[in-house]
């Protein structure tokens, strides 16, 4: 089985998952969901008349290639829409077609691209490591990825035609990696883990691809080999054959739908907010389910959304203003000081003429939403895990932080939702457990509507705790998603003793 986790990762979940669940697990988050899911604006329309237009739209784009995609809305989440493939088609999208008129010619990509291009992602300059000495625009090239982090960006490789790494083109000129190097590289990383073993690469196809060589499939290269070696972005493949041909989604339709993971959709209906409420999104960035929060406001209330990215807050604003939600505001803090010193005045603060911080009064919000940075063990796919247990306990640490200020500006009777896009249970129900055992006044409740699976036992929650969270978990959930967690607080009285809040 496919194993994408080191070995000190692995140790760590397996305190609460069974070898061949964890193994199920991390065979599922090698791979993309079999689906795309789109958040309809109701701001700007509602998903019966946006359905017609979506499928209208993509017939439009459709190809020759393309295997013909459908279009439901989930029948529990009414502005959530998913795009499928039709299931006869979706069992002939295992393989990889080689196209006819493919020159020979490799493009070869970082993890992290490569990850990008298995959820439909075309691939852009800054992603880009390698190439073929001869590589010209639009040549038909082969796209691989070094999922070992092995080549220098701007070398040269002929991968497809030496079936071997050149050591000039390695980090430090170490030698290439022919033979695995741990169980999850010899697993998770061959080509029959992500090409059915009738499409896999043979003798008089691609050959053998050294270990840590991953195909994607197949696109045409948009610029000169020098052009994307000398450029910070742009276009340099646009794919064409690829495991699962879901449609290009960027530009359609961009102020009637916002395109979403389903479970970050769930999401802002748990916290449910209520007309005329003040809602604050502390950690906001890119913005999707805070202008989720202000969709559902319809027109009233506020969202309050944070970032301590500058740039991010400006394309949260840049959001805000497409989808026509007047009701969401943005500012640039760090959500852990978010909260105003006794005895100061809250608000902005303002240096050289730029808004660095912003502050608020404790309990001055209705709602708060903690969708907290976090390991990010849940986002698919996952060629390889680049963290170590220690990060993971960290981050762990630092979201306990973030829920002491989240629960400072939450007032009494209020609600707050924590969430995450990890499937680490340190962060997920044992900062639940944290937060139980450290704030009195907090009480679990039903994240509802309950789409999602029940949390794990043996991670700090009892039985019937465990039932209130929703924990969706590719391979173990009805729906084929991102694995996530949610969990839904109300605020009962005022903040008790907090000493111990963020004990490690």
């Amino acid at each position: 089985m496919a194993q994408i986790f080191p070995n000190d990762i692995q140790a760590h979940l397996l305190q609460h998952y069974d070898q061949e669940s964890l193994d199920r697990l991390s065979a599922c988050l090698s791979r993309p969901p079999q689906s795309l899911c789109v958040r309809v604006n109701t701001a700007r329309t509602e998903a019966l008349a946006f359905l017609p237009k979506l499928r209208n739209v993509l017939e439009e784009i459709a190809d020759s290639s393309s295997r013909g995609w459908v279009c439901n809305i989930d029948p529990i989440i009414a502005d959530a829409v998913f795009i499928r493939l039709p299931e006869e088609a979706a069992l002939a999208a295992d393989g990889i077609s080689r196209p006819d008129k493919s020159c020979g010619r490799e493009v070869v990509v970082s993890r992290k691209c490569g990850e990008g291009v298995l959820r439909g992602a075309d691939v852009f300059v800054p992603g880009v490591l390698s190439t073929s000495r001869k590589a010209a625009a639009k040549d038909i090239v082969t796209v691989l990825c070094d999922v070992e982090d092995q080549l220098c960006r701007g070398c040269s490789t002929e991968i497809l035609s030496t079936h071997t790494i050149s050591p000039k083109s390695l980090k430090g000129k170490q030698k290439p990696r022919m033979k695995p190097t741990s169980e999850h590289l010899d697993h998770a990383h061959r080509s029959e883990d992500l090409v059915p073993r009738e499409h896999e690469p043979t003798a008089d196809g691609l050959g053998e691809l050294p270990d840590g060589i991953l195909l994607l499939g197949y696109g045409q290269l948009e610029l000169t080999r020098s052009d994307i070696f000398s450029r910070r972005k742009g276009l340099a493949v646009r794919m064409l054959h690829t495991q699962l041909p879901f449609p290009p989604m960027n530009g359609l339709l961009p102020d009637l739908m916002y395109l979403q993971n389903f479970p970050s959709i769930v999401t802002a209906h748990v916290l449910g907010p209520q007309a005329g409420e003040r809602i604050l999104d502390m950690c906001a960035a890119p913005g999707g389910k805070a202008s989720h929060l202000a969709a559902l406001l319809r027109g009233t209330g506020e969202v309050v959304a944070l970032d301590r990215s500058a740039s991010k807050v400006a394309e949260i604003r840049q959001l805000a203003a497409r989808l026509n939600l007047r009701n969401l505001s943005a500012y640039c803090c760090d959500a852990t000081l978010a909260v105003a010193a006794s005895g100061a005045a809250a608000g902005p603060l303002v240096k050289a003429g730029k808004q660095v911080h912003v502050t608020f009064e404790p309990e001055s919000f209705d709602c708060v939403l903690l969708d907290a940075p976090c390991s990010a063990l849940g986002l698919r796919p996952r060629l390889k895990v680049a963290l170590t247990a220690i990060e993971l306990h960290g981050m762990a640490v630092y979201q306990r932080q973030l829920i002491c200020a989240a629960i400072s500006l939450l007032r009494v009777g209020g609600r707050l939702v924590y969430s995450t896009c990890t499937i680490n249970p340190e962060e997920n129900e044992g900062n639940v457990s944290h937060l139980l055992a450290a704030f009195p006044c907090m009480e679990l409740r039903p994240a509802l509507p309950c789409v999602g699976g029940p949390g794990l036992l043996g991670a700090g929650l009892t039985r019937n705790q465990a039932s209130l969270v929703q924990r969706f978990e590719p391979g173990a959930c009805a729906y084929d998603t991102n694995g996530f967690f949610i969990a839904s607080f109300v605020k009962t009285s005022s903040n008790q003793s907090t000493s111990n809040a963020q004990s490690t």
